[in-house]
């Protein structure tokens, strides 16, 4: 399977960046890693959400040189927490 292929912690980021076929691929990760896909559903939003604090913190701490991406991040937030982003194509 293809996330059997996969070195370790390469499935989730292969999630996220699937665009419209994010479902399909999180099927195929939660079958071939033996996941719940509620599991891995949370997985990967933490996950999301460790990469954009940590990008924030960047950009808060050098405003200057990171505000573009502060913004972008915000809105990256924004989708993860009020979009519900993983968790969209369940309710």
């Amino acid at each position: 399977m293809l996330a059997g292929n996969l070195p370790a912690g390469t499935s989730k980021p292969l999630a996220r960046f699937s665009g419209p076929d994010t479902e399909a691929v999180l099927d195929v990760i939660a079958r071939a890693t033996a996941t719940s896909p509620e599991t891995l559903r949370a997985e990967c939003e933490v996950r999301d959400a460790a990469y954009l604090a940590s990008d924030l913190r960047l950009a808060l701490e050098h405003p200057d040189a990171h505000a573009r991406m502060a913004a972008d991040r915000l809105r990256g937030l924004e989708e993860l927490i009020a979009g519900r982003y993983w968790w969209r194509h369940t309710r």
